[in-house]
């Protein structure tokens, strides 16, 4: 679970206390390692996490555990690591003492934790446990998780979230013809010598800017804008055989039957041709009050065919995230459709690879990441 992008969101489910920041550190050893350097900006990998400072409070507390996803499933752990702060000066005050303690609590009932898991760290990163109550207690629903660092542990510790991935790779991969779904106020993929780009977005900009900017978080250049064609991502203006990539990121969750759209695409494509997509994943981002779709429901929608939002993708979305149906229905609001992981996402390159015409597929992930990427190919 990706509690620096729920930090940075102020998701009300995570409690940040005085005493940890959000921080980021490179070349710490242990940990989980990219399958190649090129998944990150050089040789050293990167964490993001936070730097505790040893307290008597409590520096990270998030609420009601066992509705989110993985917690739900209750792993014994969720990807996360810790140390002590490798830039630092301080050194524990003895070699034996407790650096970091975690604990789940009743929501009610603060005085005793159900479990708990301490641990004397070291510079190396350690994974950390989730301490759930022992199988002969009654099943607890209303569970809380609080991190600290004990004042006797006299050393911050950092804990990382997530290793960083970097887009820098499948950017790359975008040469030849191609097309960039969905860019929004900022394309990501430029055109170049070797790269002809262009740029597909299903609204026009006053739409757009009334859908997803209406707190104007986003600055949105009207010169870009003007060089968008508007269109589908389902019908793409292309002829058959002609692309040599279709570029999308944070699209693929919004379409109606992903399966019917890989299809399409993979026509336009020419051999060896790819799809790059960057996904968010349902433990990174603020999809976690969701489960992830199953294949069954995938199938349903290619099954069915058409490519068209139904009031059920609305009550879906409502389901897990809240809001008006019938107003974010009226206002064209684009939800998350589907819901995706590591493991459901490659259920669904495979049967692209089978049925679909396409060759391979590749898929790049790292625990807790907002995001992971994809390349399938002709």
């Amino acid at each position: 679970m990706n509690l620096v992008d729920m930090a940075r969101r102020g998701d009300a489910n995570l409690v940040v206390g005085e005493n940890a920041r959000i921080f980021g550190l490179k070349g710490l050893i242990g940990g989980s390692s990219p399958s190649a350097a090129a998944y990150s900006r050089g040789d050293t990998p990167t964490y993001s996490g936070f730097l505790i400072t040893p307290s008597h409070g409590i520096a990270l507390e998030l609420r009601d555990i066992n509705r989110w996803y993985p917690f739900r499933m209750r792993p014994a752990s969720v990807g996360w690591h810790a140390c002590l702060h490798p830039q630092g000066d301080a050194q524990p005050a003895q070699s034996d003492s407790v650096s970091l303690e975690v604990s789940i609590f009743e929501k009610y009932d603060r005085l005793e934790p159900v479990g708990s898991w301490r641990h004397c760290l070291d510079r190396n990163l350690t994974p950390v446990r989730i301490p759930w109550p022992s199988l002969d207690r009654p099943f607890l629903s209303d569970l809380d998780l609080h991190i600290r660092v004990p004042e006797t542990a006299g050393c911050p510790v950092f804990l990382a979230i997530n290793q960083m991935l970097y887009r820098d790779w499948i950017i790359g991969l975008a040469v030849g013809e191609g097309i960039e779904l969905g860019p929004g106020h900022r394309p990501q993929i430029a055109p170049g010598p070797e790269c002809r780009v262009r740029y597909l977005e299903m609204r026009s900009r006053d739409e757009w800017e009334r859908c997803y900017n209406d707190d104007r978080r986003y600055e949105v250049d009207g010169s870009e804008w003007e060089r968008y064609e508007q269109g589908s991502a389902h019908d793409l203006p292309a002829a058959d055989g002609s692309l040599d990539f279709v570029f999308s990121s944070h699209l693929f969750e919004h379409l109606v039957n992903p399966l019917g759209h890989l299809e399409h695409w993979g026509r336009k494509l020419r051999p060896h041709g790819k799809v790059l997509a960057i996904v968010p994943h349902i433990q990174g981002c603020f999809d976690y009050r969701a489960q992830p779709s199953s294949f069954d429901f995938l199938m349903s929608e290619y099954r069915r065919g058409g490519f068209e939002l139904l009031r059920e993708h609305f009550e879906t979305w409502v389901s897990y995230h809240g809001g008006n149906l019938d107003g974010l229905m009226a206002t064209r609001f684009s939800p998350h459709v589907s819901f995706f992981n590591e493991r459901n996402i490659c259920d669904v390159l495979q049967y692209a690879v089978d049925h679909l015409g396409y060759a391979w597929f590749h898929m790049i992930y790292q625990d807790n990441n907002v995001d992971f990427y994809f390349v399938l190919s002709r």
